[in-house]
């Protein structure tokens, strides 16, 4: 019994040593990995949007102090807005970050005006709204102004125009996180570059025509009268029937003035002011 004892004892003594060994050899990295993590995270908004695909800020942070590419890859986009925060971001990081070009918002292919087709006394959320014969509107593609867009948008950036009764985004506030894109059930809102002169305030979809739903007063009607005037700046959506804006095209300032709906939004901040200024009054 002495001996087995002795025998018991030496190997547990043994595999403790190795234990130790390993964690000492080991912990240390470990422990380097998450104060860096640290430092990131404390870089990082801290809004845990979740718009990154992590499920919050210090778990992007640890992707980022493991794997830099991250950043390319999920672009933390409350982020590349901040100056200031994307240069200690580099530093950090030891790369450079080309913000401007991963700058996005989201732009809402609705333009409003669709009238009202039966009164809904339902859920009040647009998700609940279009399951009832695809929604209270005309128009079974449009906004239905219910605010979801609005209860996930981490800045504050949309808001419903009382007017048309469809969610609107100032893009001044907007980071183009795309969490409202996914709460919208009839898909009309969209992340784009900001490098976009201008997009179609349109989503409606001819090929899919609901009977007796028809498109608003200021729906797209399809005359291709903008890949006329402006070829350069699009390209023809076959599936939809409509125009799909290039990022980083001229501006289409012909397509705008020509448009016999008045549906083709500038968004680039540069574009001539005369231009929005007459888009806004037709």
């Amino acid at each position: 019994m002495n001996i087995l004892g002795v025998v018991i004892l030496t190997i547990v003594g043994f595999v403790s040593a190795v234990c130790i060994f390993f964690v000492n050899k080991y912990l240390p990295k470990e422990a380097e990995h998450l104060r860096k993590a640290e430092e990131i995270a404390n870089i990082l908004p801290g809004m845990n949007c979740g718009a990154c695909g992590q499920a919050g800020c210090f778990a992007y942070a640890q992707a980022l102090a493991k794997d830099t590419s991250v950043i390319v890859k999920n672009p933390c986009m409350a982020l590349m807005k901040n100056e200031d925060s994307v240069a200690k971001l580099e530093e950090k990081l030891g790369i450079k970050l080309a913000s401007s070009g991963m700058s996005k918002c989201a732009i809402i292919r609705c333009n409003g005006k669709s009238d009202i087709v039966f009164d809904y006394k339902g859920i009040d959320t647009c998700k609940a709204a279009a399951q009832l014969a695809g929604g209270y509107k005309k128009c079974p593609f449009g906004c239905l102004g219910l605010g979801d867009c609005i209860s996930v948008c981490p800045e504050g950036g949309i808001s419903i125009d009382p007017e048309k009764n469809i969610a609107v985004v100032d893009h001044k506030k907007c980071i183009g996180c795309s969490l409202c894109a996914k709460e919208c059930p009839n898909n009309l809102i969209e992340i784009v570059s900001l490098k976009t002169p201008q997009y179609l305030g349109c989503n409606y979809t001819s090929k899919k025509n609901i009977a007796n739903r028809e498109r608003c007063d200021v729906g797209c009607i399809h005359c291709r009268i903008c890949e006329k005037t402006n070829p350069e700046s699009l390209n023809w959506d076959e599936k939809k029937d409509m125009p799909r804006f290039i990022e980083k095209s001229t501006p289409a300032v012909e397509s705008i003035k020509k448009c016999p709906k008045n549906i083709i939004i500038p968004l680039d901040l540069k574009m001539p002011v005369e231009i929005k200024e007459e888009n806004n009054k037709k």
